[in-house]
């Protein structure tokens, strides 16, 4: 009998311990919970998509001017981006607008850029330099007027859109590596602004 009445203090007081336990556990649970979609909301970016317009340079039907025309874009503008993430987006909005057809029906104006011709990336240093790294078949856009016109209507459409507080000087690389010759071109000093 006197071992009967020690276990039932023994069971009620390890019943008490565990639902404190419990509650303790339901707790950190809840808390662990409470915090989750805290975390969450800091890290959820609100996405911005803003419809912008550029100035797109295409070569004239006797690839001796470049002619203007206004296209749009839609870029990713949000808030958590910073200023140099979007000029890239926009950077790459540009020479995909560069490679369409033209829209302009009053004038014949031309792509100065091949099909086969990517831009694969775009870096922006601390020292104001925008590096276009192309494919290697930007190494041989035909013609020394093509080769020109490229280069002409690439430069001059990236300097009109963008603010040269970010970079003042355009280099060139080729799948990564850094060239000094782009077709028959010396662009081993880049192009400045």
């Amino acid at each position: 009998m006197k071992k009967s009445l020690l276990i039932i203090p023994l069971l009620v007081f390890g019943l008490v311990g565990c639902s404190e336990g419990d509650t303790t556990n339901t707790q950190e649970q809840t808390n662990t919970q409470n915090q989750k979609p805290k975390q969450e909301e800091t890290q959820v970016v609100e996405n911005k998509k803003e419809i912008v317009e550029f100035a797109i340079y295409r070569s004239d039907s006797n690839a001796e001017n470049l002619i203007k025309e206004n296209l749009t874009a839609e870029i990713d503008t949000s808030s958590q981006k910073i200023q140099q993430e979007i000029a890239k987006e926009s950077i790459l909005a540009m020479v995909k607008l560069l490679k369409t057809s033209p829209t302009n029906n009053q004038q014949e104006l031309y792509s100065t850029i091949p099909e086969n011709v990517e831009l694969l990336d775009v870096e922006l240093t601390d020292d104001k330099v925008l590096y276009l790294n192309l494919n290697e078949e930007s190494m041989y856009i035909p013609g020394s007027t093509g080769q020109l016109m490229f280069m002409d209507s690439l430069t001059k459409t990236i300097f009109d859109n963008t603010d040269e507080e970010l970079f003042n000087l355009i280099k060139f690389k080729v799948e990564g590596q850094e060239v000094d010759i782009l077709g028959d071109l010396s662009v081993k000093d880049g192009v400045k602004r």
